[in-house]
């Protein structure tokens, strides 16, 4: 989320709410140990101001905070991002 909200604030894009009610899906890895398997991110993102991103736009700022995310880059759960 920071590095979203960053990028987002590089951008002129204004956030005047973020909101995520990520969800965790246990499973076994390939040793048969319990693991955090997939990651669902779910966020509601109110922008304002006069510099409103598309759909297309706020995909692509998931997608550069995703590749720059430390946590992201430090797991092996996949993440996956289901934008309202």
């Amino acid at each position: 989320m920071l590095f979203f909200l960053s990028i987002a604030a590089s951008r002129n894009y204004i956030i005047e709410t973020y909101d995520d009610q990520a969800e965790g899906i246990m499973s076994k890895n390939e040793n048969g140990q319990m693991v955090m398997g997939d990651i669902i991110l779910k966020p509601k993102i109110v922008f304002s101001g006069t510099t409103i991103p598309t759909a297309e736009q706020i995909a692509e700022l998931h997608n550069s905070a995703h590749h720059k995310c430390y946590l992201a880059n430090s797991i092996k759960s996949t993440i996956k991002i289901i934008q309202s």
